[in-house]
């Protein structure tokens, strides 16, 4: 871990070119690669895990914690007139998105334009996969593209073999919805591929187990907040503490944490797993870390 979560100064490196960062994103071998589960926030949402120390899901928030304190995504951020507290849009599970980055939920208000680089966690993906009750929310690889590939090249692996031998229904439904097995190999090969983009792909869940709502702890992510957005996320922070200040009871039953005593220097202080990214986005972000390990195992336990 860093001994210090100070910027960085970054001039033109192969940590900052998008097409280095791209085209080794591809290239890579399986080897070199170390797939990343993310899950991205809108600044909201991001401060308050942060002042509360574990992502949470929506359901249990307004449940523990106040409607009020939640801004969900289809009742706050896409509803036509932003409301609070209705259980029918929040949800009692946590996504992530396994191998690139998905943008949809980063911002959607004017009001959030500081933070369109993107705000957001990560966890080593197949150790997600192998530990956690999760789900497979869909897959959209593109797989009818990928099989034109594998037949112009050969079939290399099982699974390539297991796809080339699907009918057209069969593929479809796959493609769609792939076993949780299957997940983490399809990432990859739809990344050598150069077909993972991002846009609503490889999602998964958390779901809830023996009745209880997953959380994620913060100080076991990666934690992505950009590096020149620094002085205005604190800014923002320190608003956001002040507002938590009136839920600082229930804050406090639920996490242990006591908002009264909080101040955004204190609260970054605390989590020595930041990465302040210098790339331009959180997707540039996200695949850089992923291509070089050493630099990820920085910032995990």
């Amino acid at each position: 871990m860093p001994e210090t979560n100070e910027i960085r100064e970054y001039g033109a490196t192969t940590e900052t070119d998008p097409q280095v960062i791209n085209r080794e994103f591809i290239k890579a071998p399986d080897s070199k690669v170390v797939l990343l589960a993310t899950n991205l926030s809108r600044p909201d949402g991001f401060i308050k895990a942060l002042i509360c120390g574990e992502i949470a899901t929506s359901a249990e928030l307004q449940l523990r914690i106040d409607p009020r304190f939640v801004r969900t995504h289809r009742g706050y951020y896409m509803a036509p007139k932003p409301r609070y507290g209705e259980m029918g849009t929040a949800n009692d599970y946590l996504s992530f998105s396994v191998g690139a980055a998905q943008k949809l939920y980063a911002s959607s208000r004017p009001s959030d334009s500081p933070w369109r680089k993107g705000l957001g966690i990560a966890t080593v993906a197949d150790k997600m996969i192998n530990t956690e009750p999760v789900e497979v929310v869909y897959g959209n690889f593109g797989l009818r593209k990928l099989i034109e590939n594998i037949r112009k090249r050969g079939a290399s692996s099982p699974l390539e073999e297991k796809i080339l031998e699907m009918s057209v229904e069969e593929l479809k439904e796959y493609d769609l919805k792939p076993p949780v097995e299957d997940l983490y190999e399809l990432v990859q090969l739809t990344r050598r591929e150069g077909l993972l983009c991002g846009d609503d792909q490889a999602e998964i869940r958390i779901i809830p187990e023996e009745g209880r709502c997953p959380r994620v702890k913060m100080s076991d992510t990666i934690i992505f907040i950009p590096a020149r957005s620094r002085d205005a996320f604190e800014r923002l922070m320190k608003i956001k503490i002040k507002d938590c200040v009136r839920f600082s009871e229930e804050i406090r039953r639920t996490f242990g944490v006591d908002v009264t005593s909080l101040t955004a220097d204190k609260v970054l202080e605390k989590y020595r797993n930041i990465y302040w990214y210098p790339q331009a986005n959180i997707d540039l972000a996200v695949k850089y870390l992923t291509t070089h390990p050493d630099s990820m195992k920085m910032f995990l336990h």
